[in-house]
C-alpha cells in the first residue's frame, strides 16, 4: 500500500516520507521525474520491502568491476568471487535508480545467461556497465555507465545526495 502525493523535488518527497515515518507510515519511497505526473512521491509502508519491490524489476544494470554484487543485506566471498558487494548496505543501500534510458554503446551480447555468468562475461568483453533481463536472461555488455533515469527509490532515512552518480 502506498500514498501518492506532489513534490517539487526528492529532498521535498523525503521530507514528506519522513513525516509519514514518524506515525510508522513510511519504509521506503519513489520519487519520479517524469514531468506528466502530478502525483511523483510515492509513500510505501508495511506490505513491501525495497528488497520485494526490486525483484519487480524486469532489467537489471550496474558497473562492471572487481566484485560480484548480490541483491541483498549480505555477501560471501568465495573462490568464483574474491570481493562482493551487498548492495543492501552502506551509506547507499538504501538507493537506487529505476525506468532508466541506459546510453552507452553495446560491446557485445551473451543471451540466455545467468546474472552471475552475464557479470563475468562483461568483465572479459572489457565492458564498463551490463544490462541484464531476468525474463530472457539476456546480457548485454556496454561501454559506458550513461544513463537517463525517470525515477528514485529510496529507503527511509538514506541521504539521497551521497548517492546519486
Amino acid at each position: 500500500m502506498y500514498n501518492a502525493v506532489h513534490a517539487d523535488n526528492i529532498a521535498n518527497c523525503a521530507e514528506v516520507c519522513d513525516i509519514y515515518a514518524d506515525i510508522g507510515s513510511c519504509d521506503f519511497y519513489t520519487y519520479d521525474t517524469n514531468g506528466a505526473i502530478d502525483e511523483n512521491c510515492k509513500i510505501y509502508a508495511f506490505d513491501e520491502t525495497i528488497p520485494e519491490f526490486q525483484a519487480k524489476c524486469i532489467t537489471i544494470a550496474l558497473p562492471v568491476g572487481n566484485s560480484c554484487v548480490f541483491y541483498d543485506d549480505t555477501c560471501e566471498v568465495s573462490d568464483d568471487c574474491p570481493a562482493c558487494v551487498a548492495c543492501g548496505t552502506g551509506t547507499c543501500g538504501g538507493y537506487m535508480e529505476s525506468e532508466c534510458e541506459l546510453q552507452g554503446g553495446t560491446v557485445e551480447t551473451h543471451p540466455g545467461v545467468p546474472f552471475g555468468t552475464c557479470q563475468k562475461l562483461c568483465k572479459v568483453d572489457g565492458a564498463s556497465y551490463l544490462k541484464w533481463n531476468r525474463e530472457t536472461q539476456d546480457c548485454i555488455c556496454l561501454n559506458e555507465d550513461k544513463r537517463l533515469c525517470k525515477m528514485q527509490i529510496v529507503k527511509q532515512g538514506t541521504d539521497v545526495a551521497d548517492c546519486k552518480a
